[in-house]
């Protein structure tokens, strides 16, 4: 009878010391469930401050954009005004050139009629003075003067603008 009593007290030890090593694997695995839960808990929280983080960039990039376009249009307005700009200056340079050679029109015509004026006023001292030719030059002359006195008034105008 002790074989077979050995054999239950062996068994019963064996089933003591297995139940020992499941208790120990069960409080090692709680222990582990407890860690991951603990570490799932603060990854939770890290995607949520991820999130909140991501959706703060995406507002900032979205009125970043928002600079950046309203930037570009007044860029663009402030290009296209001054293209008007150029195109208005050189209308004025344009037209100056053109004064400036009718001016020049002006002042050699003058010239052929002071000359003239010499060569009557020096003939006519020599000569008899020819009476019908002298109202027409003065008429000339007196309209030279008037179309001076108006290019004078158009460049004081332009001066002004």
């Amino acid at each position: 009878m002790s074989g077979p009593n050995m054999s239950v007290e062996s068994l019963q030890r064996q089933l003591a010391a297995l139940e020992q090593s499941k208790q120990a694997t069960i409080a090692e695995l709680q222990l582990k469930l407890t860690t991951l839960e603990r570490t799932a808990g603060m990854q939770r929280e890290a995607m949520a401050a991820l999130h909140k983080d991501l959706v703060g960039l995406r507002a900032e990039a979205a009125q970043a954009t928002k600079a950046k376009n309203k930037a570009e249009a007044r860029v663009e307005k402030l290009n296209n005004k001054l293209k008007e700009k150029d195109v208005k200056m050189k209308v004025i340079s344009e037209e100056l050139e053109d004064k400036k050679a009718h001016v020049f029109e002006l002042a050699m015509e003058l010239r052929n009629v002071e000359e003239q004026l010499i060569v009557k006023s020096s003939g006519s001292r020599m000569n008899s003075v020819d009476t019908d030719s002298m109202p027409s030059l003065s008429n000339d002359s007196i309209g030279l003067k008037k179309k001076k006195m108006q290019q004078k008034k158009q460049l004081g105008n332009i001066d002004e603008q």
